[in-house]
């Protein structure tokens, strides 16, 4: 009897004499020893051996059944490294090819000529399940080690092999890129994400394979040449009626990454998570805190920028004990009550959840970078209320203050639990500072002037009278269908705002360091102070030609050193909903506030 092997490149079958028994040392059979090094050399052995060609029939060590040996792959069962043969899962169902890129075909060519089997796994088969486009290709090869792995797709792209020590390699093709990887086993070593220690291992089946990964949803192959797919965990059922469930629990609770990853993904696609599943979330979220903030980061990242309804990720965050391992500030918006008049919709932790999700429609055509600032200010607009709520003696909800406290926390919070650019956590922080004004302005609209218009503008800097709209609009309107649906003062700020030039980045200065240079002052203390006041003149509209702003300065240069005007207090201006006039709160911003 000869063993065959289906041609993975062509389609046919060919036939390969096998001898089984070669690459086994003189002790016998190597490949199930403890130790992974020499397990490893004795199916690397017998692998090379039996693609030789020898002429020899197989040893009844390893062979004893039928013909169906020979149809192997048709029936799920395979011949892997040195020539053992393991009954493997049948296919539950085929999937159409037609979106399977030729660069993934090209790599699966090259694996199967050197004796490997490649499957899909991962998003790309989820996608196709749900009905979607793929966009991420990850492939799993079976039957190769990461070195010869590595060897192979060199032949055909560029392979970076920084995570070869744990079976992973991204390869380029053209201009797709594929992250390729070895199945492999993980053993607990420490805490957190990272105390695992991996053991890539291509003699793994489907089945051992994808007992390790986080959700039955993700535990679902496809193979690239027939369409085949493989689901050993039900995921294929889960994916129909949009369940989270964890493949393995004791696998679950050792990683609690996976509990942010579950929630950027009900958000993402919709999913629930299951009782079940939940429980382990819970039981694994004190672990929570041996987390980077930079993979905190990450999740929250794709939970706000990758979903058109983010408040469901938001959900699962509380409900696991996220919220409260992590961000007790979050945490506390939900015993945070708002004026009922105002805010029908319940507390602030209700709000928020709404404000996100309308901020994820509103920003949905803009840009990414435009996005990201409207959905995290959306998230932290009113994330000091739970320390500035108070009932007046009217008997009124009131948070006074918590615009100015709010941006303070933001960039607290920014530095400490997640992973923001400088630049982002800026710019929210002053949106946050002044999310009230688009209505504060309207309501005493025939009053405001050009000047207060382009100091807000300059106050707003590095972020814009246009994306402080844009927050506002989803703070206004987010607050269910009893709330508000249109937002008129944002149309009239961001029409004045337009009209000034000031809506995308503040009003840049007419007179410049080199032009006070010219009229013999050198850079230094004098040099800043006139430029400070000329550009207040031109705030104000006193100053609008570069030949006023010389003049401007040469009267300033004339008149001497003049002692510094002191600053105004800075206040936070809240709407006074007994009148629907403007009150003023100064606020000690370390009075309630977390340290």
């Amino acid at each position: 009897m000869r063993l065959h092997h289906f041609n993975l490149v062509t389609g046919s079958l060919y036939r390969t004499p096998l001898r089984l028994t070669e690459g086994l040392d003189d002790q016998g059979d190597n490949r199930k020893s403890d130790d992974p090094a020499t397990r490893k050399h004795s199916w690397d052995l017998g692998y090379q051996h039996a693609h030789r060609g020898k002429d020899a029939e197989p040893d009844n060590q390893f062979v004893k059944d039928r013909q169906s040996y020979t149809d192997g792959y048709k029936t799920g069962q395979r011949v892997i490294a040195g020539g053992r043969r393991e009954q493997d899962i049948e296919p539950a169902m085929r999937l159409s090819l037609d979106d399977v890129p030729k660069t993934v075909q090209q790599v699966n060519a090259v694996i199967a000529a050197a004796g490997g089997r490649a499957l899909l796994i991962g998003g790309s088969v989820r996608d196709k399940l749900m009905g979607k486009t793929p966009k991420d290709f990850d492939i799993e090869v079976y039957g190769l080690g990461p070195d010869q792995l590595a060897a192979e797709l060199g032949k055909i792209g560029q392979v970076d092999a920084v995570g070869k020590a744990f079976g992973v390699l991204k390869i380029k093709i053209g201009t797709d890129d594929f992250d390729v990887s070895v199945p492999r086993r993980e053993s607990k070593s420490g805490v957190g994400h990272k105390g695992f220690i991996p053991e890539p291992d291509p003699t793994m089946s489907i089945s051992e394979a994808a007992r390790r990964r986080d959700f039955t949803m993700n535990t679902v192959a496809m193979d690239p040449v027939t369409g085949d797919v493989f689901d050993p965990y039900g995921g294929v059922e889960d994916i129909k009626n949009k369940t989270l469930r964890a493949t393995d629990p004791t696998a679950f609770v050792e990683d609690p990454l996976r509990i942010l990853r579950g929630a950027q993904f009900a958000a993402r696609l919709g999913f629930s998570v299951h009782p079940d599943t939940m429980k382990l979330m819970q039981q694994a979220s004190p672990e929570l805190v041996h987390l980077p903030k930079e993979r905190v980061g990450g999740e929250w990242r794709k939970l706000l920028m990758k979903s058109s309804k983010p408040s469901l990720g938001m959900e699962v965050m509380k409900q696991a004990g996220v919220l409260q391992a992590l961000h007790p500030e979050l945490e506390a918006m939900e015993a945070t009550p708002q004026e009922p008049e105002f805010h029908p919709e319940g507390n602030v932790w209700i709000h928020t959840k709404m404000v996100v999700d309308r901020a994820a429609e509103i920003s949905k055509d803009m840009t990414p970078e435009q996005q990201e600032v409207i959905r995290y200010a959306a998230l932290m607009h009113d994330i000091a209320k739970p320390y500035t709520t108070i009932t007046a003696p009217d008997g009124r909800v009131r948070s006074p203050g918590h615009e100015e406290a709010g941006g303070k926390l933001v960039t607290k919070m920014f530095q400490q639990q997640f992973d923001v650019s400088k630049d982002l956590a800026a710019k929210v922080e002053k949106i946050v500072n002044e999310h009230l004004k688009p209505q504060i302005f309207y309501m005493d609209r025939e009053k405001v002037t050009d000047s207060g218009i382009r100091r807000l503008a300059k106050r707003l800097a590095p972020a814009s009278i246009e994306e402080l709209v844009h927050s506002a609009h989803a703070d206004h309107t987010g607050r269910g269908v009893n709330g508000p649906q249109s937002f008129p003062a944002g149309e009239w700020l961001a029409k004045r705002a337009e009209e000034l030039q000031v809506n995308k980045e503040p009003m840049k200065p007419i007179l410049m360091g080199r032009h006070l240079v010219a009229l013999g002052i050198q850079q230094g203390k004098a040099m800043g102070q006139i430029l400070n006041q000329v550009a207040e003149m031109q705030m104000d509209g006193r100053v609008t030609s570069l030949e006023g702003a010389m003049q401007a300065a040469r009267e300033i240069i004339a008149k001497g050193p003049q002692p510094a005007a002191p600053k105004p207090k800075q206040e936070s201006a809240n709407l006074l909903t007994t009148t629907g006039g403007l009150y003023r709160t100064p606020l000690k911003l370390n009075d309630g506030l977390p340290s």
